[in-house]
């Protein structure tokens, strides 16, 4: 019985990180969204925003 709760604790925290990861994709989907010119290396007045943007 112990075996299997510790097993349930590590599947708890492995679900946790991933999920957290899931929304920092989300997050940089709806950045790239909101600003398609940071992710256009062709217009570089552009990218430089998009680097501040996602830093701060």
């Amino acid at each position: 019985v112990y075996e299997m709760s510790k097993e349930v604790e590590i599947q708890k925290l492995v679900r946790e990180e991933l999920e957290l990861e899931l929304q920092d994709l989300k997050l940089r989907v709806l950045k790239t969204q909101n600003d398609p010119g940071s992710f256009d290396c062709k217009s570089s007045a552009y990218h430089e925003e998009g680097k501040d943007n996602i830093i701060s």
